[in-house]
Formats: structure tokens, C-alpha cells, sequence
């Protein structure tokens, strides 16, 4: 059994959407979700967490790596939230920390004036 290199292994996980022969079409939708969700926040965003989840799915599975097709949105949407709800999980109690330490920074500094 050959080894694999952590280049050879870099570099297939960075190429591997270029050899999917629709990989232009699956990049526009991708990218058209990506956009309106920048002028809609949040409900294009989930498709695209939910695509990624299919992405990460795959590696993890130890499947052929290969870009999924755009369809099944009930599941794309439905994968997205359980991103979203676990994103949240683990920056709120960042956000939280970052917020307490940012009002105890202006609260010393309106006290020294």
C-alpha cells in the first residue's frame, strides 16, 4: 500500500472540485447562494452550510470525494440548521467571553477619566 504525503493529500483535497465535469455549474449555484445571502441574511446561507455538511460528510465516510449535486434542498436546508444551531454553540460562549472582557475594557476606561 502506497503512502500518501501531507502535500499529495493537501492537494487532492484542493483540487478535487475541478475534476467534477459540472463543477462550473455547481460553483455558480453555490456562488448565487453565497451572493443573496448577503442581501437576505441567513435563508440562502443554510443550503450552503447544508452543502458543505454533505462535503464533510463524504471525507469523513472515507467516500471518493466529489462535489454533490445541487437537489434535495428539504435535506440541504434541514443539514444547514444543525450547522447553524452548532455554530452557535460553540461561538456563543465566545461571544459572550468577548463581550464581558470588551464592557470591563470600557468600564476601566470611563473610570480612569
Amino acid at each position: 500500500m502506497a503512502r500518501v504525503t501531507a502535500l499529495e493529500y493537501a492537494t487532492g483535497l484542493l483540487t478535487f472540485p475541478f475534476q467534477d465535469p459540472e463543477w462550473k455549474r455547481k460553483a455558480v449555484v453555490g456562488s448565487a447562494l453565497g451572493l443573496a445571502g448577503m442581501l437576505f441574511p441567513l435563508l440562502p446561507w443554510l443550503p450552503l452550510l447544508g452543502y458543505f455538511a454533505q462535503v464533510m460528510r463524504q471525507a469523513a465516510e472515507g467516500e471518493a470525494l466529489t462535489l454533490p449535486e445541487w437537489e434535495a434542498w428539504d435535506r440541504l436546508i434541514l443539514d444547514g440548521l444543525r450547522w447553524l444551531g452548532a455554530l452557535v454553540l460553540v461561538w456563543l460562549p465566545l461571544a459572550v467571553l468577548f463581550l464581558a472582557a470588551y464592557a470591563f475594557l470600557l468600564a476601566s476606561l470611563v473610570a480612569t477619566e
